[in-house]
């Protein structure tokens, strides 16, 4: 298991690496992530936490009430999304979009590929597909 660990840590810092080249000016990754909307395994955090080469903000989406501000997501060189949750509040949709018009990257595991299926623009241009969730009666 700490192989497939080491292995995904790996993965992850090399794809969040490449997505903020353009915007990385340090020798560490300045990543925010985000969690929650439902459980959610902590060792995705702690691994990513003991990587030399990532400085890790983690924000709770079932505890901040504004996620993405301004402010945040200016100290982030990418955003990994590991939260499961559609963020209604305009100011932080325009905070995201504007964030990534300027360069910036995100990363989107798991759950959150299901995340805001009404805004084409983002499933389309930012995460390359759409998961459709659907009710089984």
């Amino acid at each position: 298991m700490h192989r497939v660990m080491l292995v995904f840590t790996l993965v992850i810092t090399q794809v969040i690496r490449s997505l903020a080249d353009s915007r990385q000016t340090r020798d560490t990754l300045r990543v925010l992530m985000t969690v929650g909307g439902v459980g959610y395994s902590t060792s995705i955090v702690r691994m990513l936490q003991s990587s030399p080469e990532i400085e890790l903000t983690v924000r709770d989406i079932d505890d901040d009430e504004i996620v993405f501000t301004p402010a945040a997501l200016e100290d982030a060189d990418a955003v990994l999304m590991c939260h499961r949750d559609n963020i209604a509040e305009p100011e932080e949709r325009a905070a995201l979009m504007h964030y990534l018009s300027g360069g910036g990257g995100v990363v989107v595991l798991h759950h959150s590929i299901a995340n805001y299926p009404e805004r084409e623009e983002w499933w389309r241009d930012h995460v390359g597909g759409l998961y459709v969730l659907l009710l089984i009666p």
